[in-house]
């Protein structure tokens, strides 16, 4: 699963008089850097007393500003006015947020504008830190924004906005069995964007927001794509499925006395929710998606085992081992039982979604970027 990037502690992380940072934070220390003045660069302001805030702002200092994660001793630097005026916010600066907290291990301030390009860099780079907040701009230094950049400059073909949640974060468990479900004695999760997981024995079954079969995967394990009937292809070990809004469909399988596969455990999870079912754990909603998610491969290694994501025409791509992601090809059992691989075709995947790319772990992410051209593009760009 994906392995979530760590929230390590934060170094030295202040906080202005003027909320410049986040109210859970620590009030500490703040660099009062005047743009080209050496000697504010010099001069560290503790920013919980009211009459030094009043004496910086008195001596109409430039560029006071909150450190967060400071690096060391601040560079100088005399143009560092015209790389603020020159750099630019991030265009997805929403998005941005989130993921430059995750990578700082810090809480910013409510309505801040990320800035990620090369001037942005120049200022968080003289200030010695990891990013640094002027007013509501935050400026992030090139290390931070080399771990962020893989998950807000995905390939285009991960670029669709996917199924509206509504805004809701977590896995849930309907009060009432849905009266289209296949079984009597199922059990049953919903995901935010309406997919209805339904699970009994070794067979799973995707329900879509419409109320239809979107998959049912069944034995040892095939795969029968919109319900139809029978299979229309097959696979292995330990895999993930993963739908549009980001949801995360784990497989857990294992092998009979004749060596075919057959699933034992389902974990579905979104968010902090991870909804278990079968062998390995208690039954239900758990509340630990990142922990689990990070502790456990998406899949095995085994040529029969897959990342597979749902794609807007109802059929299901796999991404490959040089990155590329394309079509799942329909395969016979026969075939499948002499070759023992997922068979995938040269389609490449249409209509996946920014929440199919976000439920990626970092490696898939910068082999798909790598594979596409966006990963030099995305760490050179202007």
């Amino acid at each position: 699963m994906s392995a979530q990037q760590q929230r390590g502690p934060t170094r030295n992380a202040p906080a202005s008089a003027a909320n410049a940072v986040g109210a859970n934070q620590d009030r500490r220390v703040v660099n009062a850097v005047g743009f080209g003045n050496q000697a504010a660069q010099d001069e560290m302001v503790d920013m919980t007393n009211p009459a030094m805030i009043e004496a910086v702002h008195d001596a109409n200092e430039l560029g006071v500003a909150t450190q967060i994660n400071d690096m060391g001793a601040p560079q100088p630097f005399t143009q560092l006015d015209r790389m603020v005026d020159q750099s630019v916010p991030h265009a997805r600066s929403e998005e941005a947020v989130t993921v430059v907290e995750e990578a700082l291990g810090y809480d910013l301030a409510e309505n801040v504008v990320i800035h990620l390009d090369r001037y942005a860099a120049v200022v968080a780079g003289t200030y010695n830190a990891e990013a640094v907040q002027i007013g509501q701009d935050v400026y992030v230094h090139r290390q931070i924004e080399e771990q962020v950049v893989d998950r807000l400059y995905p390939p285009s073909l991960f670029d669709n906005a996917g199924p509206d949640t509504g805004g809701n974060e977590a896995l849930s468990e309907p009060d009432k069995r849905p009266p289209w479900s296949r079984h009597e004695d199922s059990e049953i999760v919903v995901t935010p964007g309406n997919y209805t997981i339904e699970c009994r024995g070794a067979e799973v079954i995707i329900w879509g927001p419409n109320e239809d079969v979107v998959t049912r995967i069944w034995g040892d394990p095939h795969v029968d794509e919109g319900g139809k009937g029978g299979d229309d292809w097959h696979f292995g070990q330990d895999s993930t499925f993963v739908l549009p809004d980001g949801s995360k469909i784990c497989l857990d399988t294992e092998p009979n006395a004749h060596g075919w596969w057959f699933v034992v455990g389902v974990d579905v999870i979104f968010g902090y929710t991870r909804w278990h079912y079968g062998t390995g754990d208690t039954n239900g909603m758990h509340h630990d998606a990142e922990e689990w998610d990070a502790a456990h491969a998406d899949s095995s290694e085994d040529k029969s085992a897959g990342l597979f994501f749902l794609q807007s025409n109802g059929e299901w791509a796999k991404m490959n081992a040089d990155g590329s992601v394309t079509d799942v090809a329909n395969e016979s059992w026969r075939d499948y039982q002499a070759t023992g691989d997922v068979t995938t075709g040269p389609a490449e995947a249409v209509g996946l979604t920014r929440a199919q790319w976000e439920a990626l772990d970092q490696a898939d992410q910068v082999r798909i970027l790598k594979k596409y051209g966006r990963y030099d593009q995305a760490h050179s760009r202007a």
